[in-house]
């Protein structure tokens, strides 16, 4: 009887620890998904801080490029007018040239003569004057020209830049394998041979400019022989337009918030000791690799 008594104290003492350990590991999990989640809202407010200086940034640098783009075809129009002003001076001090060789041998005039060569010195100077201001003006065109490029090529960083930041990337991933025990709990294990399932989960999110609706979220597990793992018939197209086989996917529906994903791969055989290594594909775009050693 009294040990019937002494058994049943040691069952309620070892429920009252289970339990205790239950509650603890409960506050622990939410302590940690506290963090997880400020931190994931620090890193948005500034992914969106930054795209707010990435935007104003890319419309100073469009103005500057239209402002730049007006000087220069002022320049060039102002150019060609000067081109035609110093042809039209050539073609009429030829035509002096002409008209003072004409003057010289049949007119005895000379008060004529020297008036038409003190005009023509007169036409050669601003003609020596127009060409040292359509080299200015050239140089000045270069320049603008290649400031407009240097310009362009900032603009189109730019701009790269702010169509990346509307993709979704994978944050936080995590891999852990779990051997499964039939009286004990299941615990995590780093040797091939106990490893029954292997656990991926990891967040996705991406900037305020990420647009809404359904996105395809492919797993590749490679073994140490680098071979997807468990590949179906299905494929899909990756970014660089290749068909590729996969280990296992989901489709999900971002509504601008962070979201936690999780897969749980079974495997059938046992495993080889070696390297393996994960990647995460996000509408066929790889955002993220991990990997990990088995023993």
């Amino acid at each position: 009887m009294e040990n019937n008594k002494e058994k049943q104290v040691r069952n309620q003492k070892t429920a009252a620890i289970i339990i205790a350990t239950l509650l603890l590991i409960s506050i622990i999990l939410n302590v940690v998904f506290m963090l997880r989640s400020k931190n994931m809202s620090d890193a948005n407010k500034e992914l969106t801080a930054e795209m707010d200086l990435v935007v104003a940034e890319k419309e100073d640098i469009s103005e500057a490029k239209e402002e730049y783009r007006s000087l220069l075809d002022e320049k060039r129009r102002e150019a060609a007018n000067l081109e035609q002003e110093v042809k039209d001076l050539e073609e009429n001090i030829r035509a002096k040239d002409v008209r003072i060789v004409h003057l010289t041998r049949e007119v005895r005039d000379t008060e004529e003569l020297n008036k038409l060569k003190a005009e023509h010195e007169e036409l050669k100077e601003e003609h020596s004057k127009l060409k040292e201001k359509l080299e200015t003006l050239n140089e000045e065109i270069a320049e603008l020209s290649e400031k407009h490029e240097d310009l362009q090529e900032e603009y189109d960083l730019i701009f790269a830049k702010a169509e990346e930041s509307k993709k979704l990337n994978a944050y936080n991933i995590t891999v852990r394998n779990r051997q499964f025990r039939f009286i004990f709990r299941d615990r995590y294990v780093d040797r091939a041979r106990r490893v029954d399932n292997t656990y991926i989960n990891f967040e996705v999110h991406s900037s305020v400019f990420a647009e809404t609706g359904e996105r395809d979220i492919h797993i590749l597990l490679y073994d140490p022989y680098l071979d997807i793992m468990y590949p179906g018939s299905d494929t899909f197209e990756k970014e660089d337009e290749t068909q590729s086989g996969f280990t296992t996917k989901r489709t999900i529906m971002y509504e601008g918030d962070p979201v936690l994903i999780e897969f749980d791969i079974e495997h059938d055989e046992r495993l080889y000791s070696g390297n393996y290594y994960v990647e995460v594909y996000v509408d066929g775009r790889l955002t993220r690799t991990k990997g990990f050693m088995l023993e």
